[in-house]
């Protein structure tokens, strides 16, 4: 297990905040796809996937509660 911290999207604009002292709008895109990503890994980590599955219950999740990529 790697000891990286890896930071939630929120602690990713706040440190952007402290270090620029702005957020600039590639910054709210990177958060937008980090929470992405850390909703669908969290709710991967509890299924088992086949080869033939084309999206993840994480990805189909995401996609039905947030719209997918709107």
């Amino acid at each position: 297990m790697s000891n990286e911290i890896k930071l939630t999207a929120v602690d990713f604009l706040i440190k952007q905040k402290e270090k620029w002292g702005m957020i600039i709008l590639d910054d709210l895109r990177i958060a937008k796809e980090m929470e992405k990503e850390q909703i669908i890994k969290a709710i991967d980590s509890n299924y088992t996937y086949n080869d033939n599955q084309i999206l993840t219950i994480g990805e189909q999740y995401y996609n039905e509660t947030y719209g997918g990529n709107k």
